[in-house]
């Protein structure tokens, strides 16, 4: 019966930490998404800056990839400037700056 009540209380214990350690480590979605709204207005803002001072690019749709947002949530945004909306949105997978320079 003690090694019952042991085992008992040892099995709460882990369970409370690994529920301690998800609270800590883990965001909430409402959390995210409002990060990923800011985030996604604060960079059609930047594109629609660049494409007024580049008019020879499209200006009427823009892709726009987020590499700041973890690949689990959708980061890459087809982005209709003119109508202020967005076209389509979708995952990104993990990528890696290449030197186009060396490629031949």
């Amino acid at each position: 019966m003690k090694k019952i009540i042991i085992r008992s209380l040892i099995a709460i214990v882990l369970l409370a930490a690994a529920v301690l350690l998800v609270l800590k480590f883990v965001r909430l979605q409402h959390e995210v998404l409002k990060e990923m709204a800011v985030r996604f207005i604060l960079n059609s803002d930047k594109a629609k800056d660049f494409l007024n001072q580049n008019p020879d690019f499209n200006q009427d749709v823009v892709f726009l990839a987020d590499m700041a947002i973890k690949s689990r949530y959708n980061r890459f945004y087809v982005y209709d400037v003119k109508n202020d909306s967005i076209l389509h949105k979708g995952l990104v997978a993990h990528g890696k700056r290449i030197e186009y320079r060396n490629l031949r």
